[in-house]
């Protein structure tokens, strides 16, 4: 076989391989389409992620995309078992086992486990909703640790790196941790939150104002997400 005939097999090769994958850069692996909203503001080819509550390293994931462009970040989770899914499907992120919130007097939470495990949380305040809405109770409560938004990023964050996408899905512990971040150090260019509640509520909800303070607007809705971008963005 000569050289050129061998280029050329290899370039065709690579040209499968391309296209063969082409459409999972094009594919939403979120619930209700997130990802597809945030990519629109996100259009560089390299950058880093929060994915807060994470669940899942593939399923039902705001962030799985992002991952597949090349991009990585910092991944945290309550459940050990997703965290070690985690570290072995996506082991070019850092990927922690705690809650992210406001510490008290104690570091450690009651962490609330289900049967449908994108339902774990931290906030009690939220068992009556997720039993009127999805008529799950929990199977089990863990101690976990709980540290602030704040000092996870102080320790964690690459120093060559700025957050490019905050992903938080809580179930109802949004806001705390929110509130528990330095907004004046870390900033990403786009975040995701979720609220159980009509657009119209939302717009009249508390973490809606605190995000508006904070110099971020309304970019996007899906269902019951919402994705913020920064006002300091000409580009969007």
């Amino acid at each position: 076989m000569t050289s050129s005939n061998f280029s050329f097999k290899v370039f065709n090769r690579l040209k499968w391989e391309a296209r063969r994958f082409r459409p999972l850069f094009n594919k939403s692996f979120s619930q209700c389409g997130e990802d597809m909203i945030a990519r629109f503001y996100l259009q560089q080819p390299k950058g880093f992620y929060i994915d807060i509550g994470a669940y899942h390293p593939k399923r039902i994931s705001n962030t799985y995309h992002f991952y597949l462009k090349g991009w990585s970040g910092i991944n945290i989770d309550g459940s050990k078992k997703s965290v070690e899914l985690f570290n072995k499907m996506r082991p070019n992120d850092v990927n922690l086992h705690c809650c992210v919130g406001l510490p008290k007097s104690t570091s450690t939470v009651d962490f609330y486990m289900f049967d449908i495990a994108e339902l774990n949380t931290f906030n009690k305040k939220a068992l009556p909703d997720i039993l009127k809405y999805h008529k799950q109770t929990p199977v089990a409560v863990e101690k976990i640790e709980l540290h602030s938004l704040r000092n996870i990023l102080d320790e964690h964050m690459p120093l060559d790196k700025n957050i490019d996408l905050l992903s938080i899905d809580a179930e109802g512990a949004d806001e705390e941790i929110l509130l528990s971040n330095n907004w004046d150090r870390h900033r990403p260019k786009v975040l995701i939150v979720e609220k159980h509640c009509s657009i119209y509520d939302f717009l009249n909800t508390n973490m809606h104002k605190f995000l508006i303070e904070k110099q971020y607007v309304l970019g996007g809705y899906s269902r019951h997400s919402y994705i913020f971008h920064d006002v300091a963005y000409n580009e969007f």
